[in-house]
């Protein structure tokens, strides 16, 4: 075999090569790497030995070489080391062997040329065969180097081996960005081994190669090695050009670096030194803030009980310190500035204008050389004056007239330890001596405190700012919370395969268990363990019993995360157990249980699920071709696009309710696009199917159908050879403001659609409905199966006759009737070539009826225009076309004032015992143009008893009712109505009296009681008239005074 590696000369290190890593055990050997170049070395070595010998041809043989070499300590370059000032013929072999002399195991050998005085690099760290030798593996310690002439059983040694140690090293060096003054340094790890942990030191050198610091000595693999640097560095030479070097330990002081191939061992970085800020320099003078001149203290704000530097004045000049007002001075106190020109002034003073002058400075400056000094204000606030002890998100409102500011926080009655835990990520120091917090800076906030495990007692926080006088305090009570409690607060009542909303509240806590059922009496348990993240008064969790026990042959769809969900947010549930099943849960009473996160038990409810009692009704609906209904909302929301109808046309939305299909779990759990899944499962005998049969074929053909559900089971519910179709469906979901309530909505592609395809000529296609429950389901029911139809026709649309002649003028109204589905959009278009063009799209109304309004005002009498009308919802294949003419435009009529008409008295003639109770109605109608309000009377016998206000459109109407007219005062035949302003409309209430409740019979005449002769008549008392000359005008009058009093009538304001 040819040598792994042929000598071309000596070789420089690769700046891109990758770390070198060799531990104490193994080098890094590179086999692939290893066969590439042996291969190369094949071909080269091969015209090496055809270039010799012709040299011997012609030149004869050249003169022998004396053999030498160098072999000092290094630390591997990867998988080479290097052998220095070799000397040898061409084709010996340098022969790297382990240990301190050539007996050792050979680790690698480099063939080489004719050289003289040059490195040689030997491979080493692989296990190889060379030319007949084996190579073993290599490993750090001491290594003998011997050059050969022949590597077969080492033949020809030239006895010039020397003994070096090789070591494993690496050195990482990635020193962050750092301010200045730099006088320290950090590697982050260095290791150095000869087959043991071996001595060294670290370095810092610049690009200079001048060492700017050494380490202390290290040993083996260290990681932070901390470099002491006896230069400054600074930002003025940033960046930085630095290496971090290995040293040899020389008798315990670095000695030469570790060499490695043809550079050293050591790793390359920059260092960045950023400017010593002002905040930097404040915090080395001891001062809250530093000014580096007098120009940046000038307007500036201030806060009392800061303590400020002020740089630029002359060294140890004096400074006074004076305040401003309005043009007058004052002297504070003289200070001294330092050896540096930097003064140091206290501001524990109160709020003013303030100046700061030198020696010889000016005693009168300008309002904008003074800087002004403000009092803080501090105001804390617990959110109430009691916290649990179990309370860990108890708010904390600060304020103040400051921006950002540091706040030091301590309390009697607990340390430093306590309050981290408390206030928690918000602390940003500690001071242990003084068992105080220091919060991280920043404006008006709330901070969330955790109280859990605080000893109950009266607590007072004191809160001061860092750097001012502003200080507040706060008390808060933190109580001992009673025992542990999960309370089931309700639990509803369901039927088979619905979801059932358990209401738990969990006192003292904000965890707990919830265990519904008992495998050993019902067969079924399940259990939930509920965390409450957020404190709600209760939760409200959901239990699936469509899902329940899923994890069994009921479906490998289910697992135990469907069984249970929770209504409120930040509340985490975790399924602990679900028992497997077989189908859905089982009617019955299902125990609930109420246990704490320690498992005491606290409550016991009971959940009874009922049997499945299947679907009532069904219906179909219709919408839009190209708006189709996506949520419920858009078939119950007030914006609905849908209308109920058993007529299609063809390419409109086909939708189908099931009234009481119920199976809430079942909608819950399968999304929109699995009907299929809800409606079969894989156990044989549970499903349904819901089938679209084509109704009115020939007597002698099957009817083609079209179904969902389980496919297995089709044939056995219908026995047909016309064509059979599965068909996808989607079930509608939750809308924003509609639920689902137990009706099943479904959209359907469209039958006429998947068995006609396009071919719709005077389509008429009728199809019947089949809803059908398996016999053995879990959902079968006495009355489960459906039935339906509805018709599939081909979209129509035309314009009316009317619309052949159009009058012109300003909004001339065009219509046109169809079969598509309301608000469906119809294009429009009227155009006469080279006169007009106008298009319009027009929705159609609930009766099939789309009006297009144009402005033909200008326009001339007797202009002929092409009138269309083209689908906008489906397929622009469906228009109408008519040829429509301009006529005279007839004059509109002036509006009619409102006129409200009475009709459809009900009722007009009745008759009644005494004492019931009537309801009396009637249509309102404003058969005038102009809206208009009046009052709307119930009369008797003329006399208005009660009033309701209805306001009317031109030709709207209304209907009135006056609920619950109490006849108990009433006796015989009256005439009763409704009026308004302009007309009325009467009828005759007659009131039967028993006669056996006639007063005067049950009434006896007593024949003790005397007549007193005594009395006498008063002669100046005057008869009652009756203006009528009839007897009972009083009773009437009575009457009519209760009626108004008592009669109830309902208004309605229909505007």
């Amino acid at each position: 075999m040819v040598p792994a590696v042929e000598y071309h000369g000596p070789r420089e290190k690769d700046a891109d090569a990758d770390d070198n890593e060799i531990t104490q055990q193994h080098m890094t050997s590179n086999t692939e790497s290893y066969r590439k170049k042996g291969r190369a070395v094949f071909l080269a070595a091969i015209m090496v030995l055809s270039m010799v010998a012709m040299s011997a041809s012609f030149a004869g043989v050249a003169a022998a070489n004396e053999a030498s070499l160098e072999f000092n300590d290094q630390a591997v370059d990867g998988t080479d080391i290097t052998v220095e000032d070799v000397t040898a013929d061409a084709g010996n072999y340098v022969v790297v062997h382990e240990g301190d002399d050539t007996d050792g195991d050979v680790v690698g050998i480099t063939q080489v040329g004719d050289i003289d005085g040059e490195d040689v690099v030997v491979t080493v760290a692989e296990d190889d065969d060379v030319d007949g030798e084996t190579v073993e593996e290599a490993s750090p310690g001491e290594h003998t180097v011997e050059i050969y002439e022949d590597v077969d059983d080492l033949s020809g040694a030239q006895d010039v081996d020397q003994t070096a140690t090789v070591f494993g090293g690496v050195i990482t060096f990635d020193p962050a960005d750092q301010d200045e003054p730099v006088t320290e340094l950090e590697v982050d790890n260095a290791i150095l081994n000869d087959g043991e942990d071996a001595d060294y030191f670290v370095s810092i050198t610049n690009e200079d190669g001048d060492i700017l610091g050494v380490s202390e000595e290290q040993t083996g693999d260290e990681d932070d090695i901390e470099v002491e640097l006896d230069t400054v560095l600074t930002h003025e030479s940033s960046p930085y050009d630095l290496d971090a070097n290995v040293h040899f330990s020389d008798d315990g002081a670095a000695g030469d670096m570790v060499p490695q191939g043809a550079e050293t061992l050591s790793d390359d970085a920059t260092l960045t030194v950023n400017e010593d800020t002002e905040a930097d320099i404040a915090g080395e003078l001891g001062v809250d803030v530093y000014y580096s001149d007098y120009s940046d203290l000038s307007g500036s704000l201030v806060w009392s009980g800061q303590e400020i530097a002020v740089d630029g004045f002359d060294n140890n000049e004096d400074v006074q310190l004076r305040t401003y007002d309005d043009g007058s001075t004052s002297l504070v106190t003289e200070l001294s500035a330092n050896s540096a020109g930097v003064v140091t002034v206290d501001l524990d003073r109160d709020a003013d204008n303030y100046y700061l002058t030198g020696s010889g400075g000016e005693n009168d400056p300008d309002q904008a050389d003074t800087f002004e000094l403000a009092v803080q204000d501090l105001d804390a606030e617990f959110e109430a004056d009691e916290v649990s002890d179990i309370t860990d998100d108890f708010e904390l409102d600060v304020e103040s007239n400051r921006g950002s500011y540091a706040l030091e926080v301590s309390a009697d009655g607990l340390d430093e330890e306590d309050l981290e835990d408390i206030f928690g990520g918000a602390v940003d120091s500690v001071d242990e001596d003084d068992e105080t917090v220091t919060l991280d800076r920043g404006s008006d906030r709330t901070f969330a405190l955790d109280f859990t495990g605080v000893d109950a007692d009266d607590y007072d926080f004191d809160f001061d700012v860092v750097d001012t006088t502003a200080s507040d305090s706060a008390s808060v009570t933190v109580t001992e919370t009673g025992d542990e409690e999960v309370e089931i607060v309700d639990a509803e009542l369901i039927d088979r395969g619905d979801v059932s909303e358990i209401e738990i509240a969990l006192e003292a806590t904000d965890e707990g268990t919830i265990i519904l059922g008992d495998e050993d009496e019902v067969g079924y348990e399940t259990e939930v363990f509920v965390e409450d993240n957020d404190d709600h008064d209760t939760i409200t969790l959901e239990f699936n019993s469509f899902t329940a026990g899923g994890d069994g042959d009921w479906g490998e769809q289910f697992d135990s995360e469907d069984v249970w969900s929770v209504q409120e947010d930040d509340v985490d549930l975790t399924v602990e157990e679900d028992t497997n099943l077989n189908r859905p849960l089982a009617a019955g009473d299902y125990e609930l249980f109420a246990e704490t996160a320690a498992g005491d038990e606290t409550d016991t409810g009971f959940v009874t699920i009922s049997e499945y009692s299947g679907p009532s009704d069904s219906a179909t609906w219709t919408a839009p071709a190209d708006d189709n209904a996506e949520d419920l909302d858009d078939v119950f929301g007030d914006d609905a696009v849908v209308s109920q109808t058993d007529e299609f046309a063809h390419g409109d939305q086909v939708l189908l309710s099931i009234d009481d299909f119920g199976l809430e779990g079942a909608v819950e759990h399968f999304d929109e696009d699995e009907l299929g899944d809800l409606l079969t499962t894989d156990r044989d005998d549970e499903g349904a199917v819901l089938s679209f049969l084509e109704g009115d074929v020939s007597p002698n053909a099957d009817p083609d159908v079209w179904y969902v559900g389980n496919d297995d089971k089709f044939d056995d519910i219908y026995d047909t050879t016309g064509a059979e179709e599965e068909i996808d469906v989607t079930i509608l979901e939750d809308g924003d403001d509609n639920e689902y309530d137990g009706t099943l909505v479904i959209s359907v592609d469209e039958p006429a659609e998947e068995f006609y395809g396009d071919d719709t000529d005077e389509l008429d296609v009728e199809f019947d409905v089949n809803y059908n429950v398996f016999e053995d389901s879990f959902f079968a029911s006495d009355d489960d199966a459906l039935t339906g139809e509805f018709d599939i026709e081909d979209r129509e649309l035309e314009w009316d006759d009317s619309a052949e002649e159009v009058p012109a003028q300003a909004d001339a109204e065009m219509t046109g009737e169809t079969n598509v589905a309301a608000g469906s959009e119809v294009d429009t278009r009227a155009r006469a070539a080279g006169v007009f063009t106008m298009t319009s799209t027009v929705e159609v109304d609930d009766d099939g009826v789309f009006t297009a309004v144009y402005d033909f005002e200008g326009e001339e009498v007797g202009q002929t225009f092409d009138l269309r009308a083209q689908d906008g919802s489906f397929s622009t294949d469906y228009e109408d076309e008519i040829e429509s003419t301009l006529v005279e435009a007839e004059e509109e009529p002036e509006e009619e004032e409102a006129f409200f008409e009475v009709s459809d008295l009900n009722p007009e003639d009745a008759e009644v015992d005494q004492g019931d109770l009537i309801d009396v109605s009637a249509t309102i109608t404003n058969t005038g143009d102009e809206e208009g309000t009046q009052d709307v009377s119930l009369t008797l016998d003329g006399d208005a008893i009660a009033t309701e206000e209805v306001t009317l459109d031109g030709d709207e109407d209304y209907t009135v009712e006056f609920e619950d007219v109490d006849t108990a005062e009433l006796d015989g035949e009256y005439e009763h109505g409704v009026a308004t302003d302009d007309d009325s409309q009467t009828g005759t209430l007659t009131v039967n009296v028993d006669e056996d409740e006639e007063e005067d019979d049950d009434v006896e005449e007593d024949d003790d009681v005397e007549e007193d002769d005594d009395v006498e008549e008063d002669d100046d008392v005057e008869e009652p008239e009756d203006d009528d000359d009839q007897p009972g005008f009083g009773l009437m009058v009575a009457v009519l005074s209760l009626l108004g009093a008592a009669l109830l009538a309902r208004r309605r304001n229909n505007n």
